[in-house]
């Protein structure tokens, strides 16, 4: 339990006073109690205390600190205790270099990882599943998805049977490289080992799935749902991005009420791919009520901005989609025509002035796809074609766009009983 790291090191002094000095297993007792309950600042200083009262250390010891300091990401400092023990002549075992790799997976240093892989095969050091699941799970979070996969195959090759934990790390690479066909058939492979996929599982080949056909997603959503799998929100927000994607703007509203029936909170992301989906399919009223329960939440405060200095407001769209972007912007020009039925802006939009600044950036940005940022095109034509709000847009200040309000459009206009007050 979480005190035991404390009764261990009063152990040792005690044993000190009746005579006994402790050795080097008591030392490592001490240690792993510190390393299980996350002290690992306290089992590398039981190192020191060891070297000071010349206590030999063996694999054990060195082990539980490095497992310690891999518990917490201190990756630098699990390489050290890898090197010092090389240097003192005690030749790192399976579970000295599975932790240190465990250390550079937390710590998101997937080289230094795959490095320490070559360095066990290089010393003969057979990996194990801790070590291969930690490797390949530092190749999902460094986007090196190929070698991620590699080391998989080359586990299955060594008879290394995976858990649902490599499972789950190897789906995920899969995921992040849009190899939704392999995302499956990994699936498959869990049902052939009898190994029961959870909801991580679930949630990262619908993620993957999304990268493909998009009905896919959907029929794995309610079959984790049928397996008996609660869906939490990671689960929900792959759905919700299936719904997007494929036009599925009514699914996406039900399953927005959904999460909430089963008290799954929805997140930004929920809220965001929602509004897409109606906005995309030119659903403005039931976008406008999505985008007025995510203000009143909260999920979109850092984007509503005061310029104290002109007395103006502004409305940043970084990192929105289209479909988000144009719901933001029909919202807060409707709000600065109509202050008064606005209730959820009248704190954040602060500005007397009768104009909006809209901030898309410059459109210089690259996307995940290469494509050139378009934000700042789409945003300016929706404004004054289909909107019919004059614009300025200042030569010494491209990313931005300034609104003048004080007109409207049939797509800006709403009923009284849908403003939220």
């Amino acid at each position: 339990n979480a005190g035991q790291w404390e009764r261990a090191l009063e152990l040792l002094p005690q044993m000190r006073k009746e005579g006994i000095p402790p050795n080097e297993f008591c030392y490592g007792a001490a240690i792993s109690a510190c390393q299980k309950s996350g002290k690992w600042e306290c089992a590398l200083k039981l190192l020191e205390e060891m070297n000071e009262r010349n206590v030999p250390k063996n694999n054990f010891v060195y082990n539980a600190a490095i497992s310690a300091c891999a518990k917490v990401g201190e990756w630098g400092k699990a390489l050290e205790l890898l090197n010092e023990m090389s240097e003192a002549g005690i030749r790192p075992n399976v579970y000295s270099y599975a932790s240190a790799i465990s250390a550079c997976e937390r710590g998101n240093q997937c080289d230094v990882a795959l490095e320490l892989v070559e360095t066990m095969k290089k010393r003969e050091v057979p990996l194990n599943l801790i070590a291969y699941s930690a490797a390949i799970s530092a190749c999902e979070k460094g986007n090196e998805f190929t070698k991620g996969i590699n080391l998989f195959k080359e586990m299955i090759a060594a008879g290394i049977l995976p858990d649902a934990h490599v499972y789950n790390a190897v789906i995920s690479v899969c995921e992040k490289d849009g190899q939704w066909k392999l995302a499956l058939n990994l699936l498959k492979d869990m049902e052939n080992r009898k190994i029961r996929p959870d909801v991580i599982t679930y949630s990262a080949v619908i993620s993957a799935c999304n990268k493909g056909p998009w009905d896919f997603s959907l029929k794995l959503f309610e079959e984790m749902k049928e397996r008996k799998i609660k869906p939490d929100t990671v689960s929900y927000n792959a759905a919700l991005t299936a719904c997007n994607k494929g036009g599925q703007w009514e699914y996406a509203l039900q399953l927005l009420e959904e999460m909430k029936r089963n008290h799954i909170p929805p997140d930004k992301i929920s809220y965001s791919v929602t509004l897409g989906a109606c906005e995309d399919n030119g659903k403005y009223e039931e976008s406008f009520r999505v985008l007025s329960e995510a203000i009143k939440r909260g999920f979109f405060d850092h984007s509503f901005k005061y310029y104290d200095a002109s007395n103006q407001d502004a409305l940043d769209l970084h990192g929105y989609t289209s479909g988000v972007s144009k719901a933001l912007v029909r919202y807060c020009l409707k709000a600065k025509d109509n202050p008064s039925d606005f209730g959820l802006l009248r704190d954040a939009m602060k500005g007397r002035s009768n104009s909006l600044w809209i901030i898309t950036g410059q459109g210089n940005h690259a996307n995940k796809d290469g494509r050139r940022g378009v934000l700042k095109k789409e945003i300016l034509s929706y404004v004054q074609d289909e909107l019919k709000y004059p614009v300025v847009i200042q030569p010494d200040n491209r990313g931005h766009i300034l609104v003048l309000c004080g007109r409207s459009s049939d797509k800006c206009s709403f009923s009284k009983n849908e403003l939220i007050k």
